[in-house]
């Protein structure tokens, strides 16, 4: 995954493209699965996720996923439970989850993860 990472983005879009053509193939001329192949095509394009098949020849779709697991020594972990409002007058609650964020098109995994620290927790970065 680390190569595919660092592969240009023309590359990871033109290593794509078999598993693309496949899954058009099936979809068809159902207006519905056209509709979503526009839209994983698009992702595809934008560095957003690149497509493989696997061993039988199902098409897949990989998106490269950096989570951090920040823990203190009584075993207690960080995870997000909510966001401020678009206001900052009231948390928005959600379900509690890793910080986390996807790599970007030509993205290394320590790239991300640097940017996931400077977005989402800055104010632990001396610690982190």
């Amino acid at each position: 995954d680390h190569v595919i990472c660092a592969m240009p983005q023309d590359s990871r879009v033109k290593m794509s493209l078999p598993a693309l053509r496949a899954v058009q193939a099936m979809a068809g001329n159902n207006a519905k699965q056209q509709s979503r192949l526009s839209e994983l095509e698009k992702e595809v394009r934008e560095g957003k996720c690149y497509l493989s098949s696997d061993s039988s020849g199902c098409a897949l779709r990989v998106v490269n996923v950096i989570t951090l697991r920040l823990f203190r020594l009584d075993g207690l972990i960080c995870a997000k439970v909510g966001e401020w409002s678009d206001d900052d007058t009231m948390i928005k609650r959600s379900k509690a989850k890793l910080p986390g964020t996807k790599t970007r098109a030509g993205e290394m995994p320590r790239q991300a993860l640097d940017r996931l620290i400077k977005k989402e927790l800055d104010a632990l970065r001396p610690i982190v």
